[in-house]
């Protein structure tokens, strides 16, 4: 019965975890829509500063792919962990 608990503690975890990275990437598209808006009309300063900053927003870039990366396998997990508590629950 240890594993139960462990698997619903896990999963509590995951949610949260989950929650954290669609609060991230919700906050992302805000981001970029600000940014969109406030260059509009300002295209060389754009360019300018993209070509500046270019080893900091390819980082930038390299750390939205990772976290992308990281809520899909939170989700997968957390189907995962929803299956092996059902499965419990039926054997016991």
């Amino acid at each position: 019965m240890k594993d139960h608990e462990y698997l619903k503690e896990r999963l509590e975890n995951r949610i949260i975890w989950k929650d954290y990275y669609e609060g991230l990437i919700k906050m992302w598209i805000i981001n970029d829509a600000i940014k969109e808006e406030y260059y509009r009309n300002k295209p060389f300063l754009k360019l300018f500063l993209n070509l500046y900053f270019l080893p900091l927003n390819m980082f930038k870039y390299f750390q939205k792919l990772r976290d992308k990366h990281y809520y899909g396998k939170v989700t997968t997990e957390i189907e995962v962990i929803k299956r092996a508590l059902k499965y419990y629950n039926d054997k016991y």
